[in-house]
């Protein structure tokens, strides 16, 4: 009877152990979802670019984590990602032609099904001085003799590397040294306001003139 329970000799034990059977209810987890980091447009293969690790509370293949890297304009092909979640250089990256790489980083779990986190890493590139000014005026000109004495030809210069830290204006402009000295004797380059002039100030020399 109930009684029985008051009664030490006829009350009786067990232990239960109950164990938990897991299931895949955690998706990975980053530590940082958003990261901006910057690197130099000379990096080398393999260069270090941004970790980031995701973990997943669940146990076995439940919380193995495998990553992979997708990019908008072909960012994919510039940058790859280990096991660690470290991101790397697998290409060469050209400021003059993406100056900002937008990856996401997403982290898959072995589950079944399984379960999927992302997080997003902005790559800005550093300029580096690696582009000459290009010439936006005249580089052939055909001059009649009778004009010759005193013409100017008008040019401009251009760079596609970034200006905002030294690697454009002032630029400085010279007749090539390799010019035959007629040439180097009779025209002359000026600065004036924002153009360069191409002088002439002699008509001894051909019909044609043609500046590297």
């Amino acid at each position: 009877g109930t009684d029985a329970w008051e009664n030490k000799y006829r009350v009786g034990e067990a232990t239960v152990i109950v164990r938990i059977l897991d299931v895949n209810d955690n998706a990975p987890s980053f530590e940082k979802v958003q990261q901006i980091v910057r690197i130099s447009e000379d990096a080398p293969l393999g260069t270090v670019v941004a970790k980031v690790p995701a973990f997943d509370l669940d146990q076995n293949r439940n919380g193995l984590v495998r990553y992979s890297l997708a990019g908008r304009r072909g960012s994919s092909l510039h940058f790859g990602i280990d096991h660690t979640g470290t991101i790397r250089t697998i290409g060469l990256v050209d400021r003059e032609a993406i100056s900002k790489h937008s990856l996401v980083v997403h982290a898959t779990d072995h589950g079944v099904p399984p379960r999927q986190s992302s997080a997003t890493v902005t790559v800005e590139i550093d300029d580096v001085n690696d582009n000459a000014p290009i010439f936006t005026g005249p580089t052939y000109v055909n001059v009649h003799r009778k004009n010759i004495e005193g013409f100017t030809i008008f040019f401009n210069l251009t760079d596609p590397d970034d200006w905002s830290v030294g690697h454009g204006p002032p630029f400085s402009a010279q007749l090539d040294p390799r010019a035959p000295s007629s040439i180097r004797k009779a025209v002359s380059v000026a600065y004036k306001r924002g153009e360069y002039h191409l002088c002439h100030s002699c008509s001894s020399y051909t019909k044609v003139l043609s500046f590297i």
